[in-house]
């Protein structure tokens, strides 16, 4: 958990771009004149805001290569980040110009211009400086409605697809607006490398071919309703690529991806465990036998099959339950286990939830191997605070997998460091993609 920390490394890119900008100007000297200044430091500001927009659209198009670096929940807590330093970024260079005047005129003193030659002709300038406004504009609207939960997922969705539009109308702004000079420097080679793989980034997110190469098809072989919770089994042709803990996006007649955890992998089936929240999983309970949904993954790496240690803790919050199960039908098969496994259910209506039922026989085969299986019932027992988090993780816990709401993550992580717990060995499975 400690070993990946996007602001740092959006903040060290910040550094690496600023140190190539200095290193370019060897290459290319900047005119001593106040207006060479001006639009030097325009231009830097927006080479920031270039750069971290377009390694956010390569994320987004979820390519191959950046799933072998780092899995993807973690590229997705980067893209997040990267959104808010291009935001800022973005601020920067549409005021750069009034920035820079009231920085040079406190600052420095330029000596008068006599006899410079005239400018090159630009005839589209005017436009594409308008372009680059306007899209300022509406890009920044779109950052802002990214982050408002009460948007349904399908109108984020589209408004999410609406910054590749807004990238491939910016190029024309970016380039035409770019003095010639600039691509004999190595630094703009790499913003260009960059653009390139950008833009054929934004085009694949366009029509919808992100994720393409990990997409198959399966049909529906079985599902279960308990309450508002839906156990879909799904079977596919060949065998299907993944562990249990791996999350994949599903889509079912005309509806967009949704990421899920897999509840459990068995050759060429495979199972979701899906609570009812809102459009897309209340109708996932509608799907009937045979009907075809697609199927895109394995992502993410929380696998707590991989737990260090000989004391392990598994927790789940409500429907959290659902990457802990394939590992859990596992282990109840095993004649013996070789660590010892505690395992928190936390949910309003504890060992009734409809999240805990489809594995009410499995929890009790572990029960009888000796594997403490605790149901916390928020009704009951009320809220889950800091001071029951000290009592439960006072066991000196090797391993902690969890699996529920970012707020309670982080309670848990924090009183588990306070306790003496090594971070590294803290795992939180994904949710918050909003």
């Amino acid at each position: 958990m400690l070993k990946f920390r996007p602001y740092t490394y959006s903040s060290i890119l910040s550094l690496l771009i600023v140190v190539g900008a200095l290193l370019s100007y060897y290459q290319v000297p900047v005119t001593f004149t106040r207006k060479a200044y001006i639009d030097e430091f325009r231009f830097f500001t927006g080479v920031l805001c270039w750069v971290f927009i377009s390694l956010n659209i390569i994320i987004a198009a979820r390519p191959c290569l950046i799933g072998k670096l780092l899995p993807l929940d973690a590229w997705y807590k980067m893209h997040k980040v990267f959104g808010i330093y291009a935001a800022i970024f973005t601020t920067l260079h549409f005021f750069g110009k009034d920035i820079a005047i009231a920085v040079l005129d406190m600052t420095i003193s330029f000596p008068e211009v006599t006899g410079a030659s005239p400018p090159k002709p630009m005839p589209y300038k005017g436009f594409a400086k308008d372009l680059g406004e306007y899209i300022a504009y509406l890009a920044l609207v779109l950052f802002a409605i990214s982050f408002i939960s009460k948007i349904s997922y399908k109108h984020w969705y589209y408004t999410h697809k609406l910054f590749s539009i807004c990238y491939i109308a910016l190029l024309f702004h970016a380039y035409y607006l770019t003095n010639d000079i600039k691509h004999t420097t190595v630094y703009i080679w790499f913003v260009d490398a960059i653009t390139i793989l950008a833009t054929i980034a934004a085009f694949i997110l366009l029509f919808n071919f992100a994720g393409g190469h990990r997409r198959f098809k399966a049909k529906v072989l079985d599902i279960k309703h308990q309450d508002n919770t839906t156990l879909l089994e799904l079977e596919a042709q060949n065998n299907i690529a993944g562990n249990v803990g791996n999350f994949y996006f599903l889509k079912y007649n005309k509806q967009n991806f949704h990421p899920f955890s897999a509840y459990n992998i068995d050759g060429n089936k495979i199972s979701f465990l899906i609570k009812g929240y809102g459009a897309f999983t209340k109708n996932v309970a509608n799907l009937k036998n045979n009907d075809e949904v697609v199927v895109e993954g394995p992502y993410g790496d929380f696998e707590p099959l991989k737990a260090k240690g000989h004391n392990v803790l598994y927790f789940a919050q409500g429907v959290g339950i659902a990457p802990f199960a394939g590992t859990l039908i596992r282990l109840a098969k095993q004649n013996k286990l070789d660590f010892k496994l505690h395992v928190m259910l936390l949910s309003h209506e504890g060992r009734d939830d409809s999240s805990c039922k489809y594995l009410q026989d499995t929890l009790a085969q572990l029960e009888q191997k000796g594997v403490n299986v605790n149901y916390y019932n928020i009704k009951q027992d009320g809220y889950f605070d800091e001071a029951k988090a000290k009592v439960l993780l006072d066991n000196g816990f090797d391993s902690i997998y969890y699996c529920g709401s970012s707020q309670l993550g982080k309670l848990l992580a924090k009183v588990y460091k306070q306790q003496g717990g090594n971070l590294n060995n803290f795992h939180q499975e994904f949710c918050n993609w909003r």
